[in-house]
């Protein structure tokens, strides 16, 4: 059929099917007029001339070229003999699963002898608008809904993401403010970065963690939280705390829908606090070392002030410095010895007038030398007679052995103390 005898059904269909199905830029241009006028659903589907219908269709194209899937119906069309005409249909517009409806609107015109759109809108007026409601007044408060809470998810310091549960958990879903965070201006470009793969995105040492995770959710349940290390754009990282829900898509690929917070402050203060911790408990036992050493001590002390309360009486009573040390008694004797040698030998050469004061010098050193060792004896006796009252006066006869080996400079070879039964306590 030549296009200049299209009708205006004709050519509205002609069109959607090169834009949307084709998606030939060039044969969906061919449709249109050179002042073609054409709104649509989103804010920049604002075409005031073909140029612009030209950037708009390549555009649309190139960021998503898969063609989509579309059925006509209510189909409507009305024509004038000066060429003119309008046109109408629904469409079911479908992709990767998903179907949306949309209205389409034209007017065409004759330019250069073949019909041309000069005016189209397109429209969803589908699920905004309920029954009975001539303007949708609960849709723009669903939209003032929306405007908050886009307005809080670009205050997150995160976003949102979905992967699905195949291997390597490939991304399926990433939101704008997820990427913004991350450091990436496009999906695409992040795609690019991890492979397409969300265990690319994880610190090597947590993908561990986010394969038992997902594990977890499998078996118990459909939640999932996971605390994992995500890299960003310049190559540092930030530990993520992720909260999700498994689902299953359109396509009936089970996935799970997670939303991503920074929770690196949260961590860092969470380790101060275990390494203050650790702190604490290691100051904590040592002061218990040091108190265990201290309570030691003061049994020690408290001990040996009872033994000293015990023996105070005892030991005021022994004498002190009252015996004769008998390496100084040697002395004496070896002297006096050698005095009575020279008496003697002195006496070999007096006369027989001299003898009497030879004998009486040799009686009266002999006296001497003889008291001095009386006098060492007596001493010796009183400081044994001490000792003996003490002993005697003692039960304990371990208490008396610790008398007897408390002076071991007393000068005696060894004191020996006997009781009644036969048994003796030796100072050696």
């Amino acid at each position: 059929m030549e296009r200049d005898s299209w009708s205006p059904l004709e050519l509205l269909k002609c069109f959607c099917e090169s834009d949307y199905v084709e998606r030939n830029a060039d044969k969906a241009v061919e449709c249109l007029s050179l002042d073609i006028h054409w709104f649509g659903t989103s804010d920049e589907e604002d075409v005031q001339n073909l140029d612009e219908a030209r950037a708009y269709i390549e555009k649309e194209i190139r960021i998503s070229p898969p063609p989509y899937e579309i059925t006509f119906s209510d189909e409507r069309e009305r024509t004038w003999e000066e060429g003119f005409g309008i046109a109408s249909v629904k469409m079911k517009i479908g992709a990767d699963g998903l179907i949306m409806f949309s209205r389409v609107t034209c007017m065409t015109k004759t330019e250069n002898g073949r019909s041309k759109i000069c005016e189209m809108h397109t429209s969803i007026p589908e699920g905004h608008q309920e029954q009975g409601e001539y303007f949708p007044f609960e849709f723009a408060k669903q939209h003032e809904s929306d405007v908050l809470r886009d307005f809080v998810n670009t205050m997150l310091p995160g976003g949102i993401f979905a992967m699905e549960l195949g291997k390597d958990f490939p991304l399926a879903i990433i939101n704008q403010n997820m990427l913004i965070y991350l450091g990436y201006r496009n999906e695409k470009e992040y795609l690019e970065a991890i492979a397409g793969r969300l265990s690319n995105a994880v610190h090597p040492e947590d993908r561990g963690l986010l394969r038992a995770a997902v594990l977890d959710t499998m078996d118990q349940g459909d939640e999932f939280k996971a605390l994992l290390r995500i890299r960003k754009s310049d190559n540092s990282y930030f530990w993520g705390d992720i909260k999700g829900v498994r689902s299953r898509d359109s396509r009936g690929i089970d996935q799970i829908v997670c939303l991503c917070l920074d929770a690196t402050n949260l961590v860092m203060a969470n380790n101060q606090l275990k390494d203050d911790r650790l702190k604490l408990d290691e100051y904590a036992s040592k002061l218990m070392e040091k108190e265990e050493i201290i309570q030691k001590d003061a049994r020690q002390m408290r001990q040996l002030r009872q033994w000293v309360g015990r023996h105070a009486g005892v030991t005021d009573k022994l004498p002190k410095q009252q015996h004769v040390n008998w390496k100084h008694m040697g002395v004496i004797i070896a002297s006096v010895i050698l005095i009575i040698a020279s008496v003697i030998g002195f006496t070999m050469y007096l006369s027989n007038t001299q003898w009497d004061a030879a004998v009486l010098a040799i009686r009266t050193t002999s006296l001497a030398g003889v008291q001095c060792i009386s006098n060492a004896t007596d001493a010796d006796r009183a400081v044994l007679a001490n000792m003996a009252e003490v002993l005697g006066k003692l039960y304990d006869r371990d208490e008396a052995a610790d008398i007897l080996q408390a002076a071991p400079d007393s000068g005696f070879s060894e004191m020996i103390a006997s009781y009644d039964d036969g048994k003796c306590v030796s100072s050696g």
